[in-house]
């Protein structure tokens, strides 16, 4: 996919002529990048920012991403001082491959503001990958076949899809793999054929297929995915939960409800913290509303 270059206001013949605001606030110290490439990495944010010292190295280094956990170009740089603040801003509209790069300061409020609004990123052992754009007809072996090299957790009872609105097919699907590995070799078939479409291929998290699946509760009183459509359960979505939040705090919250063993997902970062966020599967509608 060809870069979009950015637009340079007339007049400036070099778009490092343009001056970053200063931060207005004393600590922490962060500074927030626009523009990256959506394939960029941490070690290519640290690398742009050389001379930098950065707060926590590179898990200081926050990459934004969508609703739906694409990358969106952007990241959060928590740095060590003000120094360094006024150092990350002189790289303000360089370049990066052929992207110029925005760099400017942010304040506490807003960095919390902006990874509040964050989807909850896959944590350790969270192996999940979401399928965008496959034909209508598309079955579970044909996404198996697809990611041939990686493999599926239970074969095709691995493969998830979801319905649109009107019950039909929408052209995307959640894969559970069975490590790592098999996620990269997933991603690595990112834009490959099936049939005459392609398919776009990128990380999903267990909360996410969640979400979008929707739990049902079979007829055998057991849970699982019912092929993405909204069965007799209902999913509710908790956002904003303290960090320490337990199964339990959520059954005292939801008292009076009956919430089964294993239907309370509370989501973790991808180094295994509590994000704040979890899904409680209901076994009927009307308890989710």
């Amino acid at each position: 996919m060809a870069d979009i270059q950015p637009q340079v206001p007339s007049g400036l013949e070099n778009p490092q002529q343009f001056i970053a605001p200063k931060a207005e606030t004393v600590g922490p110290y962060c500074v927030k990048t626009r523009g990256l490439p959506f394939e960029a990495t941490k070690n290519n944010i640290a690398d742009f920012l050389a001379g930098c010292k950065l707060l926590r190295g590179q898990e200081g280094i926050h990459l934004l991403v969508g609703v739906d956990g694409r990358s969106k170009g952007e990241a959060i740089v928590e740095l060590a001082s003000a120094e360094d603040v006024e150092k990350a801003q002189a790289y303000h509209m360089k370049s990066m491959g052929h992207r110029y790069i925005e760099v400017t300061p942010l304040s506490q409020q807003e960095k919390e503001w902006e990874l509040s609004r964050q989807p909850a990123q896959p944590s350790s052992g969270d192996y999940v990958v979401r399928l965008r754009g496959l034909p209508w007809s598309a079955s579970a072996k044909d996404i198996v076949q697809l990611l041939h090299d990686g493999k599926v957790a239970s074969g095709e009872s691995g493969v998830h899809f979801t319905l649109a609105p009107d019950g039909r097919a929408s052209g995307e699907a959640f894969v559970e793999l069975c490590s790592e590995e098999d996620v990269s070799k997933a991603i690595g078939h990112n834009n490959e054929h099936m049939g005459k479409r392609y398919v776009e291929i990128f990380r999903a998290s267990q909360g996410q297929m969640q979400w979008d699946c929707r739990l049902v509760n079979r007829d055998a009183g057991g849970f699982g995915f019912g092929g993405g459509g909204v069965g007799s359960g209902g999913v509710v979505r908790l956002r904003g939960l303290p960090f320490r939040c337990a199964e339990d705090d959520v059954r005292k919250f939801f008292q009076g409800l009956d919430i089964p063993v294993g239907a309370i997902t509370l989501q973790k970062d991808q180094d295994g913290r509590e994000t704040g966020e979890a899904y409680v599967n209901f076994p009927s509608a009307q308890d989710s509303e």
